[in-house]
C-alpha cells in the first residue's frame, strides 16, 4: 500500500521543522489563551454555584422570617 504525498504536503513538512519564529510564537500564545480560557471557565462555574448557594440561603431566610411572622401574628390574636 503506497501512500503518495500532495505537492503541499512537503511545504508544510518543511515549514514545520524550519522553526518559524512566527508560528512558534502563535502556538504559544494558542496555547496561553486556551489556558486563560479554561481558568475562566473554571472560575464561572464556582461563581454560578457561589450565587444558587446565596439564592437559596436568602430564599431560607425568607421563609424563616415569615414562619416567624406568621407566629407572631398567631400569638398576638390570642
Amino acid at each position: 500500500m503506497s501512500h503518495d504525498h500532495a505537492p503541499h504536503d512537503h511545504a508544510v513538512e518543511h515549514a514545520a521543522h524550519a522553526g518559524d519564529p512566527l508560528s512558534r510564537w502563535v502556538a504559544v500564545f494558542t496555547a496561553i489563551l486556551a489556558a486563560l480560557s479554561g481558568l475562566l471557565h473554571y472560575e464561572e462555574g464556582v461563581l454560578q454555584t457561589q450565587a444558587l448557594i446565596f439564592k437559596n440561603d436568602a430564599v431560607l431566610q425568607q421563609s424563616k422570617a415569615s414562619d416567624q411572622w406568621g407566629y407572631y401574628q398567631a400569638q398576638s390574636s390570642k
